[in-house]
């Protein structure tokens, strides 16, 4: 393309190992504090809640090539790149630096794979916390939006590996391939601006829905800024692409921003959930309660006023869900409403329940029995069905 031909320039100087070493420190850290991040927020909320969510696996799973990538990047500042001015080197040099390009070509693969894998845990999680608006067009477009993802992955992935023809020039170091196939500008310019353009829609993508929930404009500021925080890796990212797009950049200034760029990316999709552990909020695991806890039976399994009119009664709870989630289904007809996966509405929704609750209470319950208070937003129902049986006292 015309605009890549305008930045390409001469090759820069060959540098030494140890001119590298430090970026190559600052890479494994940026690596071992990213998984360090990844691994507190899935064992943090497994001990919470006793189980994995679909989330929290793929985040697992995009350990895989940040590892992969870390290790090509080593590779790739131990030996070097053909993006080197070639006059006189000698046999095991280049190839020191053909391995060294082969290696970036598929550092390159492996850096996307991992922005994009997390991006597809943000998205799970969003899909989660909207689960329970029954709007179709709303599902639609977080569906629409894992298709968007895919796409552009793959768009990013044939501007890494069709941007130099023929495909062996990418490692070509004797004679010189040009500028084209040494430089990957056609990559970091399309991985970049992909990366803007999905974090900016993960962005705009709940904005509608919290607009349309039940909550104070207070709330829902706040609930705002905390899903906006992608918007610092789309400043960054901003920043990256002008300070690269600089004449001779070396291939240790790409890989320094790269590893900053997945430190801040991890934090970003990691940072909700590690906040409402820390607070304390959030889906929790089970807490036994006898069956006749769960519906406001006495220890003898009977409703209060009502053990010498019923003779049996099926106990039974919603399994696998949480108090905040059974709340917020039983006021769906009234408005929109969002499940509190990550903990953001807790407070609002702990009044809000509380004073219907007090309602019931002072109404006498339904039927004429006592309602229990509201119970603790920790519980959760036992997923199980409990048959209680009450018979008369023989005399």
């Amino acid at each position: 393309m015309e605009v890549f031909r305008r930045l390409a320039t001469e090759a820069p100087e060959l540098r030494a190992f140890r001119d590298d070493k430090p970026t190559l420190l600052v890479s494994w850290w940026c690596t071992f504090f990213s998984i360090t991040v990844i691994l507190t927020r899935v064992c943090g909320r497994y001990i919470r809640a006793e189980r994995f969510f679909p989330e929290d696996g793929i985040m697992m799973a995009s350990i895989i090539p940040l590892l992969i990538r870390m290790g090509l990047a080593h590779v790739v500042l131990l030996f070097g790149t053909n993006n080197i001015v070639t006059t006189g080197l000698s046999e095991s040099t280049i190839k020191r630096h053909e391995i060294g390009s082969k290696a970036v070509l598929a550092a390159r693969v492996f850096y996307a794979a991992y922005l994009w894998t997390i991006k597809l845990s943000s998205t799970t999680f969003l899909y989660t916390l909207i689960s329970s608006v029954r709007r179709h067009n709303q599902h639609d477009l977080m569906r629409y939006f894992y298709i968007f993802l895919g796409l552009t992955f793959f768009g990013t992935l044939m501007a890494d590996l069709t941007e130099c023809t023929p495909f062996t020039h990418y490692w070509q170091v004797v004679p010189d391939p040009g500028p084209k196939c040494r430089q990957g500008y056609a990559f970091l310019f399309s991985n970049g601006v992909l990366h803007m353009v999905t974090n900016l829609v993960l962005v705009i993508l709940p904005l509608p829905i919290i607009a349309r929930s039940k909550l104070t404009w207070k709330q829902k500021t706040s609930i705002i800024i905390r899903l906006s925080l992608p918007i610092l890796s789309i400043a960054y990212t901003s920043y990256a692409l002008y300070k690269l797009s600089v004449p001779r950049t070396t291939q240790q200034h790409r890989t320094l921003y790269a590893s900053l760029d997945i430190l801040l990316s991890t934090f970003i999709a990691n940072v909700l959930v590690l906040l409402s552990l820390w607070q304390d909020r959030g889906f929790k695991k089970s807490k036994f309660q006898l069956p006749s806890e769960i519906n406001g039976m006495n220890k003898f399994g009977s409703f209060a006023g009502d053990a010498k009119r019923r003779g049996s009664r099926r106990v039974s709870s919603k399994a696998g869900l949480a108090d905040d989630e059974i709340y917020l289904r039983k006021r769906q007809e009234e408005g929109i409403e969002l499940n509190d996966v990550g903990g953001l509405m807790r407070k609002p929704m702990e009044k809000a329940r509380f004073r219907e609750w007090e309602r019931d209470g002072e109404r006498g319950g339904e039927n004429g029995r006592n309602t229990p208070g509201p119970p603790g937003m920790g519980d959760i129902r036992v997923a199980q069905s409990w048959l209680v049986e009450v018979e008369e006292d023989k005399v």
